[in-house]
């Protein structure tokens, strides 16, 4: 646990901490980052109980867990929004898979542990930062953040590629199972909704600078890398922790997150890294 708290993107220069790498922005800055992503991993968790349904052995197991569910999503979203912005396309994508393929969904946690939560505290979230459209609006544009950091588009790609080296390599090495793990798969679609988030849309006048939309990537990544975690740690639970050539090398790309991580510590607090 102690090692997944140190993981952090990879990126190409320490000079300037808070202007690196993947997403920009250092996320040991933001407190209210930090807040939220104590509640996004068991957000997450809820929301594919929701959509993979698993009944419940009682009902006051059910209106537990829908409490719980509601609970921690109004938590997560007074923080931030950052997390259930990716969260909600994602989750609705999934749903209208499964209809499609007639398949259950739990539609009482959905409804009321996941859904109606999120859009009241959302509505209340807009209406607090965009009340006052002369103050800041949501505007739509190719990169704009990044552009304004004087980025340009090969360099974010490239950033962005380094910094999933370690769920990426560890997907595309166990690709035949990985592509049944469903938490895994989910988080991974959630992290694609979050790069939409991060690359097309941003706040108008000085709020620009803030790349805002951005901490939505962070989170999302934040919970992919947990979900690849945790699908290593259950495929080779099951194999008597044999790793093989595919783990080894999924172990070496986690252990350069934790140093890197290790390393944005050193440069934050103006010690010089040692790794």
């Amino acid at each position: 646990m102690i090692l997944f708290l140190l993981i952090s993107p990879l990126y190409f220069q320490v000079e300037s901490p808070y202007l690196i790498g993947y997403l920009s922005h250092l996320v040991y800055h933001s407190p209210t980052q930090n807040l939220m992503l104590l509640f996004v991993i068991p957000v997450s968790l809820l929301a594919m109980r929701a959509v993979v349904r698993k009944p419940f052995s009682s009902l006051n197991q059910r209106v537990f867990f829908t409490a719980l569910s509601a609970s921690l999503v109004m938590l997560m979203t007074l923080s931030k929004p950052s997390y259930l912005i990716a969260l909600l396309p994602a989750l609705g994508l999934v749903v209208l898979y499964r209809l499609v393929r007639r398949l259950p969904v739990d539609w009482w946690l959905l409804s009321f542990g996941l859904g109606l939560p999120s859009i009241f505290m959302l509505a209340f979230q807009y209406v607090v930062a965009y009340g006052d459209p002369e103050n800041t609006s949501l505007q739509m544009g190719l990169l704009a953040f990044f552009r304004a950091h004087g980025l340009q588009v090969w360099d974010v790609v490239a950033r962005h590629l380094v910094s999933i080296v370690f769920p990426l390599s560890a997907y595309l090495l166990h690709a035949k199972h990985a592509a049944k793990d469903d938490y895994l798969n989910f988080s991974w679609l959630v992290f694609g909704v979050s790069l939409i988030w991060s690359s097309f849309f941003h706040e108008s006048g000085s709020r620009l600078m803030h790349g805002n939309f951005v901490w939505t990537a962070h989170a999302a990544l934040f919970v992919l890398m947990f979900s690849t975690i945790l699908f290593l740690l259950k495929h080779y639970a099951a194999r008597a922790y044999k790793l093989g050539l595919s783990g080894v090398v999924s172990l070496v790309a986690f252990e350069l997150h934790v140093l890197w991580g290790i390393r944005l510590y050193l440069a934050m607090f103006a010690i010089p890294p040692q790794v």
